[in-house]
């Protein structure tokens, strides 16, 4: 265990300006990926199960109005701006999570499933425990998290399905089912003639589903072993965007995750560049 720990240990080199940088990318992000105000009103009154609170043990103890999802999303947008560029930092990062955290329970109490945006909530949270200061710890705490989150995933699939997963149609359907949880949603789809394909090639569908178990599963690779790191985060990057293309779920919440690794890495290859550059000092005043 304290060989890991001195494995992840050296591997974070990041300075402030690494730390300005992914809380900058972090909240721009987040403002252009969220859906705009219109989309939270459409689940005032969606009812899409009937008992839905039998389905979802957590969600808001009050309903939000038209003019109340209207304040929670400015209050949103106003408060990840200043985050992002370190106005008042604690203040709005702290309206940025209570606000985002409002937002994705009410349309978790509509019974609609955002799961994708899950992760976001978590590093919201870092962000608003580390503060501005150059900590490097929230580099390290969100690329184990990283590596956590796709373990825990692959390990719940053989707990639960064991090798069945890869064996029978348990992909097979679960792609099969993407196309039909919206009506006429998949007709949207630019790509869904990759969905076809996929369906018609059945085995096609077992080897994915091993080559997902064994990415998944891999995924501590990243922090454990430095050698073969970026190889691993390509695979989990591709893993995702394929799972876009094929089952509609979206990857663009998930891209904060990989800023923590790409300014890592930017960061310790112009570390010492950067020390000469006078737009240093700009991104890191005060």
């Amino acid at each position: 265990m304290k060989k890991l720990f001195n494995l992840i240990k050296t591997q974070d080199h990041e300075s402030q300006f690494a730390h300005t940088g992914l809380r900058f990318f972090t909240y721009i992000t987040l403002i252009l990926i969220l859906p705009d105000a219109q989309r939270f009103i459409e689940y005032i009154d969606i009812n899409r199960i009937p008992h839905c609170g039998y389905f979802v043990s957590y969600g808001l103890p009050f309903k939000l109005t038209i003019t109340t999802v209207h304040f929670f999303y400015w209050a949103l947008m106003v408060a990840a701006f200043f985050s992002a560029i370190g106005f008042l930092f604690r203040i709005s990062a702290f309206v940025t999570f209570i606000s985002f955290s409002v937002l994705i329970l009410h349309t978790l109490s509509s019974c609609f499933s955002n799961h994708q945006y899950y992760p976001l909530g978590l590093i919201l949270l870092f962000w608003l425990i580390n503060g501005t200061t150059g900590s490097q710890y929230i580099f390290r705490f969100l690329k184990i998290y990283f590596c956590l989150a796709f373990l825990f995933a692959g390990m719940s699939k053989l707990l639960k399905s064991g090798m069945s997963w890869i064996t029978t149609d348990s992909l097979f359907n679960m792609i099969s089912l993407q196309n039909f949880l919206h009506q006429g949603f998949a007709k949207q789809i630019d790509y869904y003639w990759l969905n076809q394909m996929i369906l018609n090639q059945p085995v096609l569908t077992n080897i994915l589903a091993l080559l997902t178990i064994l990415i998944e599963i891999g995924a501590p690779i990243a922090i454990a072993v430095n050698r073969y790191k970026w190889i691993c985060i390509a695979l989990i990057g591709m893993m995702q965007l394929g799972i876009q293309l094929i089952m509609y779920i979206e990857f663009e919440p998930w891209i904060i995750i990989y800023y923590v690794w790409v300014f890592s890495a930017v960061d310790f290859l112009l570390k010492d560049k950067f020390e000469t550059l006078s737009i240093k000092n700009f991104f890191l005043r005060k």
